[in-house]
């Protein structure tokens, strides 16, 4: 996976944290599933 496509799916992430749909524990934890 390139930083392009890491940088995406994080941005992806912190809009559904932003919006509500996940809870920061949800975030933190997809966050490092995509760091590792």
């Amino acid at each position: 996976m390139d930083s392009g496509d890491v940088a995406a799916r994080l941005e992806r992430l912190a809009a559904l944290r932003d919006s509500g749909v996940l809870t920061e524990e949800e975030f933190a934890a997809e966050k490092a599933k995509i760091l590792s």
